[in-house]
């Protein structure tokens, strides 16, 4: 079915129930709340499982998100037949 569907299909049948959600969101608590032509929204949270030493939430749980939201964007252009890959993802953390 998800071969027949361009990129916004396939995001708006995530956001309404009718395909699953990608197998991150089991480890990464986040969801599509808006999709729409050239945007998307993402809700998303952290709980005891993605907490550093320090005990403040991960690093990587914030630049997961933003990947995870960043490529959906881009998801959004693909044509029924074509695929698209990963840009590149850069954070910066400081206290």
């Amino acid at each position: 079915m998800m071969k027949n569907l361009t990129g916004l299909q396939q995001m708006q049948a995530i956001l309404n129930g009718e395909i699953p959600a990608p197998s991150i969101n089991e480890v990464i608590p986040m969801n599509p709340i808006d999709v729409n032509e050239g945007n998307v929204m993402f809700e998303a949270f952290a709980n005891e499982h993605h907490l550093n030493p320090m005990g403040g939430v991960h690093g990587g749980f914030a630049a997961t998100v933003q990947g995870s939201v960043d490529l959906s964007r881009l998801f959004l252009q693909r044509i029924v037949g074509h695929f698209y890959k990963a840009e590149t993802l850069k954070c910066s953390y400081s206290t």
